[in-house]
């Protein structure tokens, strides 16, 4: 292990998944990445949405520009 990290980045939110009810209010822009999947140059992201509902989403690969 090198120690070396790369910076934070969010690759999605709450707004990037289709609207559904929400356990209370303050969970309502809650987002739980439950795990992902790299494909061609895509991501599908599995989440847990405002703690109610699982989803997923098919984004351009985020981490492909880490890739050697």
């Amino acid at each position: 292990m090198t120690g070396n990290h790369t910076p934070v980045e969010i690759i999605a939110t709450r707004n990037d998944f289709i609207d559904g009810p929400a356990k209370r209010p303050d969970l309502k822009d809650i987002v739980f990445s439950g795990g992902g999947i790299r494909e061609n140059s895509k991501f599908i992201l599995y989440a847990g949405t405002s703690d109610t509902e699982a989803q997923k989403i098919v984004l351009n690969d985020p981490f492909e520009k880490y890739d050697d």
